[in-house]
């Protein structure tokens, strides 16, 4: 019997998020400390407040989780430069789903910031 591992869903985050949004980034910094650009005990100390401002995604990085079975198992950090570029400078996925293959609905950014759905196989 195999276990089903695949990612449901990935969206974006909202400041109802805030607390999910804390867990799995506070996740990913005791997983990889040295990969993120903020430390666990900085992260750790943000407020209520500054949690909800960077999970509501009016500010930049935005946040986008990945989804198992209703639960949050990843997130991707981005950012659109003043140029309309894409900037990638997040990612971390729950070391448990790392060898699945990814498919299904993944958010992207747009040249022009807004989000467009499409579709992503890893191998």
């Amino acid at each position: 019997m195999t276990t089903d591992l695949s990612i449901s869903a990935v969206r974006a985050t909202t400041d109802e998020d805030w607390e999910t949004l804390k867990t799995v980034r506070l996740a990913a910094l005791l997983d990889s400390p040295k990969a993120f650009g903020v430390s666990y005990a900085t992260a750790a100390a943000y407020t209520e407040q500054e949690w909800r401002e960077r999970a509501s995604n009016k500010t930049q990085p935005a946040f986008l989780l990945a989804i198992h079975q209703g639960q949050a198992v990843g997130l991707i950090g981005d950012a659109v430069s003043p140029t309309q570029e894409y900037n990638l400078i997040a990612m971390w996925v729950n070391p448990m789903f790392r060898a699945e293959e990814l498919r299904g609905a993944w958010l992207t950014r747009s040249r022009h910031g807004r989000l467009r759905e499409s579709t992503v196989g890893l191998s």
